[in-house]
């Protein structure tokens, strides 16, 4: 259980989110083969994020102990030691690399190495430049939609790509905004200190507004796979207001993970987005 925790495998929703993004909207969802290659392009990609989080953990494990619930992570509370957590790194790297080679193709695996690379760099370095941090967020979304496409080999609205561009600025400024009032002080996450509340509000509705028009845009101009997909519209502005009013409750620090699992209506959107999806795609 304490590898598992280590892995942040609860975070793998995220993946799937977005992962799975160019399998659903090109409607090849019922093809076994590119499901197949989609689920081992979801797994790779998970377990290089591990990898990223791992790594992390190993660094940041002597600040994390200050932190009033990253103290609780396994190297941090010394559960695993960083020999095993090596270890585990090592053997990760093995199995993304062989699922590459068997399963996978050598455009996604330039894509997980990009994540990595770019995602080692926030850990050591970008993500205490403000502003950056959350870009390096936003671009890491994006590099989840490239391999799901380029794992099946379909092409990606452009619109779409904004949509996502802009829902995960809106879900950075958001994880930023909800840390930063949870957490006062700067022991645990410098940049915090760089931000202020006000400004944060600003980035928070720009990235919302931006968000439901590409997304509209793409229901109209950029999904010809999907017709009467408009109808879509008002569950995602619907779930961005739930979203914005938890933050501004201060009912959890902004992660999207947390709220995922632990917001009920946040549930039922998601669900009833997928179910008028499926629907609509005559499924």
């Amino acid at each position: 259980m304490k590898y598992i925790k280590l892995m942040r495998i609860k975070h793998y929703i995220k993946n799937i989110l977005f992962v799975f993004i160019p399998l659903i909207f090109s409607m090849n969802f019922m093809n076994v083969d590119l499901v197949l290659t989609s689920i081992y392009a979801f797994v790779a990609f998970s377990f290089s994020a591990s990898i990223v989080y791992i790594v992390n953990d190993i660094f940041d494990a002597e600040k994390d102990r200050q932190h009033p619930k990253k103290k609780h992570r396994p190297i941090a509370s010394g559960q695993v030691g960083i020999p095993q957590a090596i270890a585990l790194v090592c053997l990760l790297v093995i199995v993304i690399v062989a699922m590459v080679v068997t399963c996978l193709n050598v455009k996604t695996g330039i894509i997980i190495l990009i994540y990595v690379i770019m995602n080692l760099a926030y850990s050591f370095k970008l993500k205490h430049v403000v502003l950056v941090d959350v870009l390096i967020i936003a671009i890491g979304f994006i590099l989840r939609i490239y391999a799901g496409a380029y794992a099946i080999e379909v092409a990606v609205s452009e619109w779409l790509l904004l949509t996502a561009f802009a829902v995960s600025l809106f879900l950075g400024f958001g994880k930023r905004y909800g840390e930063k009032a949870k957490i006062q002080d700067g022991n645990t996450r410098k940049v915090l200190s760089q931000y202020d509340s006000e400004s944060l509000k600003i980035f928070i509705v720009i990235s919302m507004t931006l968000t439901i028009v590409f997304y509209s845009l793409y229901t109209i101009l950029g999904n010809s796979n999907l017709t009467n997909s408009i109808f879509t519209i008002p569950l995602v502005v619907i779930g961005m207001f739930r979203y914005y009013m938890l933050l501004e409750g201060n009912i959890n620090d902004g992660d999207p993970t947390e709220v995922i699992l632990n917001d009920r209506i946040i549930q039922i959107i998601v669900v009833a987005y997928a179910t008028l999806v499926l629907l609509l795609m005559g499924v």
